[in-house]
């Protein structure tokens, strides 16, 4: 395939994917919009094979034959087999094969001879890569109820945090600095890259984690982008770029729409290991939840028109049947009820 007309193939999938974003955002051409963005992604990858002329020997047909067939079998089981209150664990584990994925790939740039810059943008394609797919299994077991949902915070968590971030920025660095060689940064940064997810994605609580869900997301589409720079595949680094982008958008708009600032999620408050001050604050909130019920039965009893806005925690909670329940009670008594879309 010449170059040009990669290129010219390139930015019309760029410019379909965006679009096929920009439906999401109606609920009348959202489907549309992701079965537009992920039929352009299959175009890509296509595209990508072609143009690199992957298919050069029989071992690489059947490699990429039997990798489409295995990750499409997969994906549609899961898709036909998960139901809709379980979709945010299966988008983090799908952040956190596409973290694993831009790992690889740099992994496997590092142990080729390559420039510099090629040698900078692997180890950091390595280390956020690792870093989403580890915070990715952590936060989808969290929302499955495989490990804790509260906050965990650890002594000196913030300290712990940046020192993590700091040593990797400067292994990068070194590395790159002193041209070492791939044998001792690629083990090294992996297993920080590791240990950064899991202690980034611990202290966050199962009611935030939708949110840093959304923001790991966000750091898939960066490795992505950042691998994509290690390769030379323009294609990739603007698609990736592009998730990056909206994942951060989206990550930003869910905060507003919670009224909480992301930094406030990101590094919570300590969690007190006092009991009494612990019982303390669980009863001062049953009071309060009970003294917001009956204020909230008394404005329902007294308004003509109600509007029910379902959001993640009711569909957690499994509580349509109440809800509907409470909606024709409502409709019944002659109020005027309607159904809104939760932000």
């Amino acid at each position: 395939m010449p170059d040009v007309l990669y290129y010219v193939l390139s930015f019309l999938l760029v410019l379909i994917v965006m679009g096929g974003i920009a439906m999401l955002s109606r609920v009348e051409t959202a489907q549309r919009g992701n079965l537009l963005s992920a039929a352009a992604v299959a175009v890509a990858v296509i595209v990508t094979i072609v143009f690199f002329d992957v298919f050069d020997t029989t071992v690489a047909i059947l490699s990429v034959l039997v990798a489409v067939v295995l990750g499409a079998s997969v994906g549609t089981f899961l898709a036909l087999r998960v139901r809709m209150t379980q979709m945010p664990q299966l988008v983090a584990l799908l952040n956190g094969v596409g973290g694993s994925a831009s790992a690889v790939v740099a992994a496997l740039t590092l142990t080729r001879e390559i420039t510099r810059f090629e040698h900078a943008t692997a180890l950091l394609a390595l280390a956020v890569g690792t870093l989403t797919l580890s915070g990715s299994l952590v936060a989808a077991g969290k929302l499955a109820e495989i490990l804790h949902g509260r906050p965990v915070v650890l002594p000196g968590h913030r300290a712990l945090n940046n020192t993590l971030i700091i040593t990797i920025l400067l292994i990068i660095a070194g590395s790159v600095g002193l041209a070492a060689p791939a044998a001792f940064s690629l083990p090294v940064l992996a297993a920080l890259g590791l240990a950064l997810g899991v202690v980034f994605t611990i202290r966050i609580g199962g009611a935030d984690m939708p949110i840093a869900i959304s923001l790991l997301n966000s750091l898939s589409g960066v490795a992505g982008a950042i691998a994509g720079m290690a390769i030379g595949n323009v294609l990739l680094v603007a698609l990736g770029g592009i998730v990056g982008a909206s994942g951060l958008v989206l990550t930003q708009l869910m905060c507003q729409a919670m009224n909480q600032p992301l930094g406030r999620i990101l590094f919570a408050a300590k969690v007190s290991s006092d009991t009494s001050d612990s019982a303390d604050k669980e009863e001062k909130t049953t009071a309060q939840a009970t003294r917001r019920s009956t204020d909230l039965a008394t404005l329902i009893g007294e308004a003509e028109r109600v509007i029910l806005a379902p959001g993640y925690g009711m569909a957690l909670a499994q509580a349509q049947h109440k809800v509907k329940r409470l909606a024709d009670a409502l409709a019944e008594t002659g109020k005027d009820v309607r159904f809104a879309i939760h932000p």
